[in-house]
């Protein structure tokens, strides 16, 4: 996953999500400044929003934690490829899925094939 570009891997973390159940409300490359993809669950009506980067550090994950964090209407997913460090976070709100995480869900969802195929 390390080799795609940037609107590849968002587009993967969106498939990976959408093959999960979750169905994108929002338009294509995100709706505001911190949310790149807005979902929803249908069966439960479970909004959440996915913030996706190819690489961070704990300064940048905190910034965007302290931005949402004013929010109390939905959790949101920090997906991510490369950090710097290992990064943690406090919120209960804030899932964050790195490389490990985000591997085992590509090959829950049945997405190996397609991202040996846009990998190269």
């Amino acid at each position: 996953m390390r080799l795609l570009q940037w609107r590849d891997f968002e587009l993967l973390v969106e498939l990976v999500f959408a093959q999960s159940g979750w169905r994108r409300v929002s338009a294509s490359g995100g709706t505001q400044e911190t949310i790149d993809i807005e979902l929803v669950l249908p069966t439960t009506g479970e909004a959440t929003f996915v913030q996706v980067k190819l690489q961070t550090d704990q300064a940048q994950l905190d910034d965007y934690a302290d931005r949402f964090g004013r929010r109390d209407d939905a959790k949101m997913f920090y997906v991510y490829h490369t950090a710097k460090t290992p990064l943690s976070d406090a919120q209960d709100k804030i899932v964050l899925v790195g490389p490990e995480r985000l591997a085992e869900m590509i090959l829950e969802v049945g997405l190996f094939d397609w991202l040996l195929k846009k990998a190269g």
